[in-house]
């Protein structure tokens, strides 16, 4: 296959990725492990993570990109016009949740993801065993353009709570998420109730912290 036809097909699959495709997605539309490697040896691709590469030019930068490649190398099996039809086998969460979605002031540091089954730490991200309910995550477009899964701002919240993250952070995300404590009430304790093993402490730390962001009552 000639580089041209072998990246105009990596493109169509990257232009919906940020730029960015998997080895496996190189595989399903025709272009061989080889010749991803040979296009990166000449500067047409750029190895970002083992069995991750990026468009070498016309690729929009994104301060997202460390998470975009850290998501493609847990669960870039599938082409992104399929995703639809296959539950993901990771979602970004925690910090990098909050960041994606603009919540408080949380700076994220390793790209975080929750995965429904143990799998062996990296070094370049972070993960969390959990089986996240249907109703803590959804489908997000992020941009430049990459439609990726992310938790709730809910189980967001509850999942910083849980890895004990300052009030402060936490009582930003919460105005920034819901206009009322009762809103914010229903949602968080709903979330946390469908928590496992950490929920009776989260739970417990809910109250306190939304009588600290609403303190004169329902509204901030």
């Amino acid at each position: 296959m000639q580089s041209d036809d072998a990246l105009h097909l990596l493109n169509n699959v990257a232009v919906d990725q940020g730029g960015f495709v998997t080895t496996h997605q190189a595989r399903a539309v025709g272009v061989t492990s080889k010749t991803m490697v040979e296009l990166a040896r000449r500067n047409r691709l750029e190895r970002f993570l083992p069995r991750v590469y990026a468009m070498a030019f016309g690729r929009p930068h994104s301060p997202n990109d460390e998470l975009f490649a850290a998501w493609l190398a847990l669960d870039g099996e599938v082409l992104p016009w399929t995703r639809g039809e296959h539950e993901p086998k990771a979602v970004v969460s925690h910090a990098s949740a909050a960041a994606l979605r603009g919540l408080g002031s949380i700076i994220p540091g390793l790209p975080e993801f929750t995965v429904r089954r143990p799998r062996s730490q990296r070094r370049e991200l972070r993960l969390h065993t959990s089986q996240l309910d249907p109703r803590d995550w959804e489908w997000l477009m992020a941009p430049p353009a990459f439609r990726l899964p992310v938790t709730t701002p809910a189980r967001t919240v509850t999942d910083l709570i849980a890895a004990r993250y300052e009030r402060d952070y936490l009582r930003r995300a919460i105005l920034e998420s819901w206009p009322s404590r009762a809103a914010a009430g229903r949602e968080l304790l709903a979330a946390g109730d469908r928590r496992s093993g950490s929920h009776a402490r989260v739970r417990a730390e809910i109250e306190p912290l939304l009588a600290l962001t609403f303190p004169d009552g329902d509204r901030p």
